[in-house]
């Protein structure tokens, strides 16, 4: 697998997602992948048509909004879902490897309370990246759209890309 490139991630968006950007912007990139292989189907048009949705992405900055209204997109969904924000599900997850690192972890009871925390935990990730997963198909039926009528489309795409970002 290729190693992506970050660097045109704005810093706020690095330093507000800290360790779930990398996995995030896979999935993100993941949809994008999806509506090209899903649209293209060899045919000239569509070809043409994918030349000219990937120059319209890369300009203006689109690229980096449309990552940031997934990430806003994710990001809303899994409040109203759990309570939680992303900055509460890392803190949880920092506290858990803070203590899991700097503490002898040999009371039985230490121990329980300490799995029953990380199972909590582990429900939110999956929670947060099922919802990611699905926001990448829309990612993706985005894309596929704009290649297949790039006209058409191109309301829906600024749209999704306003939105709180």
């Amino acid at each position: 697998m290729e190693k992506i490139d970050y660097s045109t991630i704005s810093r706020d968006v690095k330093r507000e997602y800290d360790l779930l950007i990398c996995p995030l912007t896979e999935i993100f990139y993941s949809g994008i992948l999806k509506g090209i292989d899903s649209s293209v189907d060899n045919k000239k048009e569509n070809i043409d048509n994918l030349k000219i949705v990937l120059e319209y992405l890369m300009s203006e900055n689109r690229l980096e909004r449309f990552l940031e209204a997934y990430l806003k997109r994710v990001e809303e969904k899994f409040y109203e879902e759990t309570g939680y924000t992303i900055s509460k599900l890392l803190e949880i997850g920092y506290k858990i490897l803070g203590f899991v690192r700097n503490k002898d972890i040999r009371d039985r009871n230490v121990r329980h309370l300490l799995n029953i925390r990380i199972k909590d935990e582990d429900k939110y990730l999956d929670t947060f990246i099922k919802l990611s997963m699905e926001e990448s198909k829309k990612v993706a039926d985005i894309v596929k759209n704009l290649i297949k009528h790039p006209e058409q489309y191109k309301k829906d795409f600024e749209e999704y890309i306003g939105y709180k970002s």
